[in-house]
């Protein structure tokens, strides 16, 4: 596996590229600490000459051939490693303490999944700061977060999540680093755990699938991450684009999705350690609503592995049904009713589960299907199957 080590300090289109990735490569990133290494031992203090122009550098760019404006990059998290020690700082002015403490830095220790501050044992969480792609734009500096990902900070950006970036340029142009052994929503010091590392991952492309901002899917959950100077305008970003995933999804209108997330849905604020420049939200929706098309998301959250066949019959015997190449639930005998009819050129589900109750669901598992259904949505117009009401139309 080709290991990418080349690190640079803004996300720009004029970056040149360090490799190249087909659909499905898989690379890892040799990150350095946010510090660049500036920050050695406790006596190192980020105070006012310390070089803030040399901080959270990112492993890349690696260039992802088909990858063009308006598609998504796919990004899975395979694994990530880290050091056997970091540090956590403060940082002049940051924070909403920070008129009550001293400058100070700590170095911990990492061993056996578990870090110590002061006596307490405290579980390590790997999680990666700072992923991105190029922007259209003016470069970004890796400090900064906005639709093109860059420091995210979010603690559900570890291995074994999948993240979905906007592509801006073509190729893409995928940076990532600033590991953190471990931070808590919202950082409120303006550090968690700094350390380096190594993070391993797989590419790929969907095509023609627009998202507004970064998301990333965990087991359970998607997560929205926006980032806006002021925290009503970052939730509104993020709102908004959560709605029109869960119209996606689920086949609600706007006004049933907004009622949704205010049951469902959760707010986060990754960074809160104002003052700060930018304010970043994370909107999460969990896989557990239950109208009869979620039943897979509802086996999900239960933990099972499923496979991509349903059973049908009255007693939910063995009999197996399969999926249309079209992407529709093929019904095999003994069942009654009729699978949901996907318009042409719908992609494969990943995943079908059927109920004793003698009906099918076409469930898709991942993001890149709802995103599909998404864009033929917006194709097909409003919908008024829920009755009257205002801007009913998904976005």
């Amino acid at each position: 596996m080709t290991e990418l080590t080349q690190y640079v300090y803004a996300f720009d289109k004029a970056n040149e590229p360090i490799a190249r990735a087909k659909d499905g490569d898989e690379f890892s990133f040799r990150t350095l600490d946010c510090y660049s290494g500036q920050v050695c031992t406790e006596e190192d203090i980020v105070g006012e000459s310390f070089n803030f122009s040399r901080t959270n550098p990112a492993t890349g760019p690696l260039y992802v051939e088909g990858a063009m404006p308006g598609d998504v990059l796919v990004v899975d998290v395979l694994s990530v490693e880290v050091a056997d020690k970091g540090a956590v700082t403060t940082i002049p002015n940051i924070g909403p303490l920070y008129d009550r403490c001293v400058d100070r830095t700590r170095i911990l220790p990492v061993k056996d999944g578990k870090t110590e501050l002061g006596g307490l044992s405290i579980p390590i969480n790997p999680m990666i700061g700072v992923m991105g792609v190029a922007p259209a734009g003016e470069p970004i500096a890796c400090g900064y977060a906005g639709k093109h990902g860059g420091n995210m900070d979010s603690k559900k950006l570890t291995a074994g999540s999948r993240v979905y970036l906007p592509v801006q340029v073509e190729g893409a142009l995928l940076q990532m680093g600033d590991i953190h052994a471990v931070m808590g929503d919202c950082e409120l010091c303006g550090t968690g755990l700094e350390i380096g590392g190594v993070i391993t991952v797989r590419v790929s492309v969907l095509k023609g699938r627009k998202l507004d901002w970064p998301v990333i899917e965990t087991a359970d959950a998607w997560h929205v991450v926006s980032a806006r100077k002021d925290y009503t305008s970052a939730l509104i970003d993020a709102s908004a684009q959560m709605q029109e995933l869960v119209c996606a999804a689920y086949g609600l209108d706007p006004t049933d999705a907004y009622l949704y997330l205010s049951l469902e849905g959760d707010v986060c604020i990754n960074q809160g350690c104002q003052p700060c420049p930018v304010e970043i939200v994370r909107e999460e929706s969990p896989f557990v609503a239950l109208p009869p098309r979620l039943l897979f998301l509802l086996t999900m959250k239960e933990g099972k592995n499923m496979s991509p066949v349903f059973r049908t019959g009255k007693t939910g015997g063995n009999e197996r049904g399969r999926l249309h190449p079209r992407g529709r639930a093929v019904l095999y005998k003994g069942s009654e009713g009729r699978a949901p009819a996907f318009p042409e050129g719908s992609p494969p589900g990943e995943r079908v589960h059927g109920r004793t109750f003698r009906r099918v669901c076409f469930v898709p598992r991942t993001l890149s299907q709802h995103l599909w259904r998404l864009q033929w949505l917006k194709k097909k117009g409003p919908s008024n199957n829920s009755g009257t009401s205002r801007n009913c139309t998904v976005p």
